[in-house]
């Protein structure tokens, strides 16, 4: 009996062995078949630019501009589209004018890219509004409150700025949208830009230097003089943010 004993007990751990080699390379095979994430192992550097013609992105022009700059792992975004909320008229600080964009929101594939690129609160830096109108910053609001960057920068804007009353539209409205939600959610809130401020702004403060690091990515500011607060344009595309990201000796210019 005892050769046929050592024959069961050589077969059962036979069997072991063999499910342990089935479960280690079902184990390399499943790593293997997970996605790369190329950003945070190798550096790159990407720029998504939206709105896309065609494709399962199909934004009009009236969409408006979005772009999300990817680096090393971590998100930020530069405007992020036109949106379906506009003033009811019922505020008179935020009333109704004749050329507000009605019906081109693009928040939901703006939200569902975001998404589809893994961007959440813990990988999303910074917001830039490049100037207040609704196709550039319409959708800010609802950006910031969801994925809640640290840093938000826009142009300080106000209706008596513009010395046409033509250009209004709902700009106010959409401004005050990004600034109190970037309150809301405790973002340092970075107004006016000075290249003489400190690295490191003291809390509170919404002056800071027109350029920042961001992964492996240098990120510029541009068009930044606030004289239009006191001398007046006649439309807010004037005081548009620029902005220059270089990275691994490539440059790109966005002109908001």
């Amino acid at each position: 009996m005892a050769p046929a004993n050592a024959y069961f007990k050589t077969k059962r751990i036979l069997s072991f062995c063999e499910m342990v080699l089935a479960v280690f390379v079902l184990l390399v095979l499943s790593i293997l078949a997970m996605p790369r994430v190329a950003s945070a192992e190798e550096g790159v550097t990407r720029i998504h630019v939206l709105p896309f013609a065609g494709g399962s992105l199909d934004l009009s022009c009236a969409g408006g501009d979005a772009i999300i700059i990817e680096s090393n792992g971590r998100f930020g975004m530069v405007d992020s589209g036109e949106s379906s909320d506009y003033p009811d008229g019922s505020n008179p600080r935020h009333p109704f004018r004749a050329g507000t964009t009605i019906g081109h929101g693009v928040e939901d594939k703006v939200l569902s890219y975001l998404d589809s690129l893994g961007v959440t609160e813990d990988n999303f830096d910074f917001y830039i509004g490049t100037h207040p109108h609704s196709d550039h910053i319409g959708n800010a609001g609802l950006i910031i409150r969801k994925y809640k960057p640290s840093k938000v920068y826009t142009p300080r804007y106000d209706d008596s700025y513009l010395t046409s009353p033509w250009g209004l539209w709902d700009n106010q409205y959409v401004y005050d949208d990004l600034v109190n939600a970037a309150k809301e959610v405790g973002a340092d809130l970075y107004l006016d830009f000075d290249e003489a401020a400190p690295e490191n702004p003291e809390p509170g403060s919404n002056v800071c230097r027109p350029e920042f690091d961001f992964g492996n990515a240098h990120i510029e500011l541009v068009n930044t003089d606030s004289s239009y607060e006191t001398a007046g344009v006649a439309d807010a595309n004037y005081i548009s943010l620029g902005i220059k990201v270089a990275s691994g000796g490539k440059n790109c210019l966005s002109c908001g």
